[in-house]
């Protein structure tokens, strides 16, 4: 999925919504955590989550810690 697909089929539609919801119900700042996917690494998705306020944070590739698929990839590859 390309930069311009995740905005208009993720950012601006269900994950904006969920966001939203989940600040009022908590009462707090959401973060929303996402890979190195190119669609989330896009100028565009940049500029589409500051537009929605939305909080991203990004983590390391292959991280294990932070992936529970890492280990299994392990395991298959095995």
């Amino acid at each position: 999925m390309d930069g311009s697909k995740y905005v208009l089929q993720v950012l601006q539609e269900p994950l904006r919504e969920f966001v939203k919801e989940m600040e009022t119900e908590q009462d707090c700042d959401m973060f929303v955590v996402e890979d190195g996917a190119p669609g989330h690494r896009s100028k565009l998705a940049k500029c589409a989550r500051s537009e929605v306020d939305i909080n991203s944070l990004m983590h390391p590739p292959k991280s294990p810690d932070l992936n529970p698929i890492e280990p299994l990839w392990y395991l298959f590859k095995n």
